[in-house]
């Protein structure tokens, strides 16, 4: 069969009912060039993967030299023209291969584990690109690993096999795992970790490791400095280098303060290579660069990393994927796995669109779906499937129960906040009563911020939470108030109340100031006269009777300062906080509280209640879930459900949302089915 490339370029036709081919190249070499990509995946690279034989009267005979040199600027000055070279190489490079018998010799080494349809179809694919859509709780890890013993199997060795994981946990649960199989020399990477290797083995670089960051501002703000540039901007600009390098920015993009910053960030980065350094930033992004511009290590890789699997691909940036697009070229055996319902890294740069639109960079590609949950009970899975279809931008995935048990999900509207915490309380006792251990019970929210009273919260009433920080160090500069009116103040109280009233003083005359009395009458020499009043006020007070917490703090204006001090902690936040507090007891037992708190061995006990943001816990799981605080976001709607859809499927048998009565409760209502 003969096929016009002038002709295939206008019908877009191709007949694959013959067994050989003859491709007449009869256009122009402008036109070929200009229509390489098209031609590489519809023409070339379908009869390859359709097992046809092809022959070329190579006319053009583009690369005599094999190992061409690609310039890293293209990803930013013109991506099309890297597209351009990227085609033509593979043009190229499947042209020495097509006629090629590469017959695999199955060889049963390993036992394969049970496997569902879906699982199966998945793993006992070979060649090509392949897309693996894997809801919550579907197995997909079990497949990734028995897909790796299926291509053993098949005669594929270990070290032609190249599995990137998003993280380094799912590094190591992977590895973990084929060690198990007697698996250990194929290489299961993070593409971090995979990109300093490549650097490490193939450039005359240096990681800068904790010293990257200092590193990199003296290096730009030098730049900045000979430019004329006020260096107090030297933070954004690395900020922006950043989001240029994971993201691909086009260099016309490139703005910031109404300036073009594309030569900035290109003598940036020359300066990089100059001083031999690099830092976490840069791993992926100078190994593209290394890759693009060494055409012998391009090959060598490719013909090295045969198969390539990835895992959680809907969280993949730019420069991820353009890596695993210059590794799978030109046979592209690219598997993928992911759930583009779980693309919760959108604010680091992960583009769904690499999932969703695998198959316009990747031909012949075939899709299929994990549709068995064996994670949740029926009804979490039916409504949070119900949920998250309420999306548009997305791929529809039907999903099946494993069994039709149902598991109890609650939803509570408080009257506010404080009413969800004592809720929450409520319900992990009844969890508790159950005989769920603690931590198999985990409360997920939204933001930080809605953690402090929470934690609080549970404090007060002696559940053990998981934390590594202390909920009450938003109280640490209240403690020398606290400790001067309780009569236990001493130097560093007196230090701190005055530092914190933004009045310095030096250690000179501070050590002058011995005991109590001493103190008073400094405030009052240095014009504080109305402090040191209040400060014995409320000392004599004290001493007879307790006192409301709440007006303690607004007495002494430390809630501006709290509120000054923390980012994350606004007036409302505060007053709830305060208002929990005051609700367990007055100043002197508070007081009490905060000391027993104070050591952040309280938060590391074993065995306790989970408490985490929904980006932290994705890919774990646990018995019982509360989402804490639902709120309804005014924006990103369709990035928000992806959000609550992760913190809905985290729950195996046991689920409570809770939410407030002024949210218009839209994903409550959304999730429950109710109109």
């Amino acid at each position: 069969m003969e096929i016009s490339i002038k002709e295939f370029i206008k019908d877009k036709f191709l007949d694959l009912n013959f067994s050989s081919y003859k491709l007449i190249i009869d256009v122009s070499k402008e036109e070929f060039i200009k229509n390489i990509k098209f031609l590489f995946l519809e023409l070339l690279y379908t009869l390859y993967f359709n097992d046809k034989k092809v022959k070329i009267d190579d006319c053009f005979n583009f690369y005599s030299n094999n190992n061409i040199y690609i310039d890293y600027k293209f990803i930013h000055d013109d991506a099309e023209l890297l597209d351009t070279y990227l085609y033509l190489e593979a043009w190229y490079r499947l042209c020495f291969e097509i006629d090629k018998t590469n017959k695999l010799s199955f060889n049963s080494i390993y036992e394969l584990e049970n496997l569902n349809e879906f699982q199966e179809k998945a793993v006992k694919h070979i060649n090509g690109p392949f897309r693996l859509l894997a809801p919550a709780g579907s197995g997909k890890t079990k497949t990734l690993i028995n897909r790796i013993l299926n291509l053993i199997n098949n005669g594929i060795s270990e070290e032609n096999i190249l599995a990137l994981a998003f993280n380094k946990k799912a590094e190591i649960e992977m590895t973990d795992r084929l060690q198990k199989f007697g698996i250990n020399n194929l290489e299961v990477r993070t593409f971090h970790s995979f990109g300093n290797q490549l650097l490490k083995n193939n450039c005359d670089l240096e990681f800068g490791g904790d010293d990257s960051e200092f590193i990199n501002k003296c290096i730009l703000e030098e730049i900045l400095f000979n430019k004329n540039i006020d260096i107090k901007y030297v933070d954004d600009y690395l900020k922006l280098f950043s989001k240029f390098k994971n993201e691909l920015t086009n260099k016309n993009d490139m703005i910031l303060n109404g300036k073009n910053i594309y030569n900035i960030f290109i003598e940036f980065i020359d300066k990089l290579i100059e001083e031999k350094i690099y830092g976490f930033d840069d791993m992926i992004y100078f190994t593209l660069k290394l890759i693009l511009e060494n055409g012998k290590l391009r090959n060598n890789l490719r013909l090295k990393y045969q198969y390539i699997l990835v895992d959680e691909a809907q969280d993949l940036n730019n420069s991820q994927l353009l890596l695993i697009r210059l590794l799978s070229l030109p046979k592209n055996n690219l598997f993928i796995v992911g759930d583009d319902d779980q693309t919760i890294y959108s604010f680091r740069g992960a583009n769904v669109s690499g999932i969703l639109n695998f198959e316009e960079n990747y031909s012949c590609c075939i899709t299929e779906t994990l549709k068995i949950n064996y994670r949740s009970k029926a009804n979490i899975i039916v409504n949070s499937k119900r949920f998250i279809d309420n999306n548009k931008s997305r791929i529809y995935k039907e999903i099946i129960p494993f069994n039709n048990e149902m598991g109890d999900i609650e939803l509570f509207v408080g009257k506010n906040i404080i009413y969800e915490c004592k809720k929450i309380v409520e319900w992990i006792k009844e969890q508790q009563l159950k005989g769920i251990p603690n931590n198999e019970i985990a409360i997920l929210y939204r933001y930080h911020e809605y953690e402090y009273m929470l934690k609080m919260y549970l404090l007060i009433n002696k559940i053990p939470i998981d934390s590594n920080d202390n909920c009450f160090k938003i109280f640490d500069d209240v403690m020398p108030f606290l400790n001067f009116v309780l009569g236990k103040g001493n130097y560093n109280d007196y230090k701190k109340i005055i530092n914190i009233k933004k009045y310095y003083i030096d250690d000179s005359e501070l050590r002058k100031i011995t005991d109590d009395q001493k103190f008073l009458k400094y405030l009052k020499k240095n014009n504080l006269a109305f402090l040191a009043l209040k400060l014995k006020i409320y000392r004599n007070i004290l001493r007879k009777k307790d006192v409301n917490f709440k007006h303690f703090i607004l007495s002494f204006h430390l809630d501006k300062y709290i509120i000054e001090k923390f980012d994350d902690i606004n007036r409302n936040i505060l007053n709830n906080i305060l208002n929990a507090l005051t609700s367990y007891g007055k100043l002197k037992k508070i007081y009490e509280l905060f000391l027993n708190n104070n050591n952040k061995e309280v938060l590391k006990k074993e065995n306790c209640i989970v408490l985490s943001t929904i980006h932290k816990v994705k890919g774990n799981e646990f018995n019982s879930v509360c989402y804490y605080h639902l709120i309804t976001p005014k924006c990103d709607i369709e990035d928000e459900r992806k959000v609550s859809y992760v913190a809905f499927t985290r729950a195996k048998n046991n689920l409570l949302i809770t939410t407030v009565k002024n949210d218009e409760l839209k994903f409550v209502k959304e999730y429950m089915g109710i109109k």
